[in-house]
């Protein structure tokens, strides 16, 4: 029907056929029935108005009026016939009229229609985006595939399938309902409730990435419109991964990133950055502010003045600084940064890192500390071999002073005059040796002959000393436990230590003061010893090495520098804790804390007292390889009733007793040229286990405290000794039987 009435438009003359039709049919039916001279006109009018438009239509109007005036009309020309004839054609006219307008719409709107057509399908064929447009299958309510109706030719340019149209996705794509199990529901969801959608999605079949828009044209179908953005990914996941690289090396290196704007003032910091200096998004201040916030008073100065030298070109900015966390820590931080400026040269922008160096720091402390501690070492290194040089030859000069004036004592106790000069002689050498054995504890890590110790009675003893040698101006107070404190220890050695302290302590009160002494107990396992001045104190610096050996802020020729290093080597040989605290004109505070003993010595007993009579006379062999030494000490053993043979090495001991000889002591100094007193010793006790041996040395060393260790039973003197150490010595023998 359609294309019967564009034909008959195209040729509109056509207009006049229902016209001359219905004048044929009126005549051969109704040509007698005159009343119904319009029936058939009126729609012939109207046809051919429809065909023929405004023109051919009033054309195909007046011919009918004139063929139904001259075929039909009577002639009595009545007016009513002229009046319906008037109406008839007016009415034909406006048919004409109304169909030309109508024409001329349909022709606009199917001119219309053909552009948008023309449009549309230029813009579907040419649109870089792809199109398709699917129906989808369900099963129930699960979507399980869809059917591409149509699709543009971006498709196949984009997705790179051919040929899909009328086509499952299963089959286009195999594979595309395992591993796109989202986006399958996504389709669906849209082709059932028609409410669009905007995603972004891999299809892991084609390894393509897409972004997609997605509506719903009609219930059950889709449409998606999309374009490939794989490369735009890859760059956005290669990007994200380098970011995830650059924050993992930021956070490695303990980096902070930090961005200043010098024109608005505004300073932007990365987490990391908000992470170091102890902030969170929500309290970080921004600006300036918050960096300054976090600087510590001491470095606030010097790492703006960095900035600032930076800021005007003088250098660029690098700096090294303190932050202090409102938590009290402190962090080390190490920060650089780079200067922007604009053609006028202005700074206008800083940019740069700051770096956590706190461990770095610590780490880097920590080996000055261990460097000084191997410079320390080294020097105690030296200073032992120089004090068991010192000690072994100093020690048998004093040994044979001792034995010559002990000998000189008895067999000329009558004369007061000799009798006082060799008491004079031994204190002297007695003192001699203490100086020498204060500087062999630097080298030493444990005592030589350790017995329990009253540490108040030390004290006392002490006390009385210092009362006869204070200045007047400087008060002694002593406040001293009730009970006696009993500790593992040697008296002359911490009276020694003690000694020292209260002679710094004194030093440190030239215009006078106070100084107090005071022991007392820490519950049941400790006791403490102080000694505490009111004098000038010491500085941080001062405090921090006050301990090392051969430091001293003393002038020239008025100290060592020795005198706390020996105080802090006594206090651990005795198995206690040294802490010392001052301050600049308040005075010093030194703090001893000993562990008390487990047993007091009514709970030990004493097998043998000093001076009791010897039981029976001993066969003693001596071997010495210092002559002063072998002149001397032999006379003091045989003036006591002892038999002696005197040898001057570790071999002669051994041939004698290979001989078959046999004796009550062998005698041996340590520290002999070619067999040390610890290897013949060992070769000895070899030999017969039970034979008894007394070291004497004037330096005990690793070697020597093995082969005690080894065996127990052997007995030690510390030369120089006097008569009645060495008569207790030979008296516990004496006792001892065969």
């Amino acid at each position: 029907m359609e294309s019967t009435i564009k034909r008959l438009k195209r040729y509109p003359f056509l207009a006049l056929v229902p016209p001359l039709l219905a004048l044929a049919i009126q005549w051969a039916f109704w040509s007698s029935i005159k009343p119904f001279v319009w029936f058939l006109f009126y729609p012939a009018v109207f046809l051919a108005s429809w065909i023929g438009g405004l023109r051919w239509g009033s054309v195909a109007t007046l011919l009918s009026t004139f063929l139904v005036w001259w075929a039909f009309i009577p002639t009595d020309h009545r007016p009513s016939t002229y009046v319906s004839m008037v109406i008839f054609t007016i009415t034909g006219i406006l048919f004409s009229r109304f169909h030309q307008q109508l024409h001329e719409a349909q022709d606009l709107i199917e001119r219309s229609l053909y552009v948008s057509e023309d449009r549309y399908r230029g813009i579907f064929e040419n649109m870089t985006a792809g199109f398709a447009r699917c129906r989808m299958i369900f099963e129930g309510n699960e979507p399980v595939d869809f059917i591409y109706l149509e699709v543009n030719p971006a498709f196949s340019t984009l997705t790179g399938l051919k040929d899909v149209a009328g086509r499952r996705v299963s089959e286009v794509i195999p594979g595309f309902r395992e591993s796109n199990v989202d986006l399958l529901k996504t389709y669906g969801r849209v082709a059932r409730s028609g409410a669009p959608e905007r995603f972004e999605t891999l299809v892991e079949s084609l390894d393509i990435w897409f972004s997609i828009n997605t509506y719903c044209p009609a219930p059950g179908e889709f449409i998606a419109i999309f374009d490939t953005i794989t490369e735009q990914k890859k760059a956005e996941i290669a990007l994200r991964e380098l970011g995830q690289r650059l924050e993992l090396a930021t956070r490695s290196g303990g980096l902070g990133i930090w961005d200043w704007n010098l024109e608005t003032g505004l300073m932007l910091w990365d987490s990391r950055m908000m992470e170091i200096y102890g902030y969170t998004p929500g309290d970080f201040p921004g600006g300036l502010e918050a960096w300054e916030r976090r600087l510590h008073p001491e470095d606030k100065n010097a790492a703006s003045a960095d900035s600032q030298a930076a800021l005007r070109g003088e250098r660029e900015f690098h700096s090294e600084f303190r932050i202090l966390l409102p938590d009290g820590n402190i962090r080390h931080i190490s920060a650089d940064g780079l200067v922007q400026r604009n053609a006028e040269g202005k700074a206008v922008r800083m940019i740069g890192l700051n770096r956590d160096v706190t461990d770095q720091w610590l780490a880097n402390d920590q080996r000055r500390r261990m460097e000084a501690e191997l410079q320390q070492a080294q020097k105690l290194e030296s200073l032992g071999s120089l004090a068991s040089g010192v000690a072994h030859d100093m020690n048998n000069v004093l040994s044979a002073i001792l034995s010559v004036a002990s000998t000189l004592q008895v067999k000329y106790r009558t004369d007061e005059f000799l009798l006082k000069s060799m008491n004079t002689l031994e204190q002297a050498a007695l003192r001699g040796r203490d100086m020498v054995k204060r500087l062999t504890n630097f080298v030493r890590k444990d005592l030589e002959t350790p017995h329990l110790i009253d540490l108040n009675a030390v004290v006392a003893s002490e006390t009385e000393i210092l009362r006869q040698t204070l200045r007047h101006k400087v008060a002694l107070e002593v406040d001293l436990e009730p009970q006696p404190s009993w500790i593992m220890g040697e008296t002359s050695t911490l009276g020694s230590a003690l000694m020292n302290l209260c002679v710094n302590a004194v030093d440190a009160m030239p215009a006078g003061g106070t100084l107090f002494l005071e022991t007392k107990r820490q519950g049941t396992q400790h006791i403490n010893l102080t000694v505490r001045d009111t004098g000038q104190g010491m500085s941080p610096e001062t405090l921090a090495h006050a301990t090392e050996p051969f430091y001293t802020t003393k002038p020239v020729g008025k100290g060592t520098g020795l005198g706390l290093a020996m105080v802090q080597n006594i206090v651990r040989a005795h198995g206690g804790e040294l802490d010392i605290q001052s301050r600049p004109g308040i005075g010093t505070r030194v703090s001893m804390r000993f562990p008390l003993a487990q047993a007091e010595p009514e709970q030990l007993g004493e097998a043998f007292q000093a001076g009791h009579p010897l039981f029976r006379p001993l066969n003693l062999l001596m071997a010495d390889d210092d002559a002063l030494v072998r002149s001397s000490f032999p006379a003091l053993l045989r003036e006591m009733g002892h038999q002696m043979e005197v040898v001057e090495d570790g071999p002669s001991v051994l041939r004698l007793l290979k001989e078959g000889r046999t004796f009550d002591l062998v005698l041996l100094d340590h520290n002999m040229p070619g067999m040390t007193g610890a290897q013949a010793l060992e070769r000895i006790k070899e030999r017969d286990p039970r034979q008894a041996v007394l070291v004497i040395t004037g330096f005990r060393d690793g070697e020597l405290d093995q082969s005690l260790a080894r065996w127990p039973s052997t007995s030690v003197l510390i030369k120089p000794i006097t008569r009645d150490e060495v008569a207790r010595c030979l008296d516990a023998l004496a006792f001892k039987p065969r």
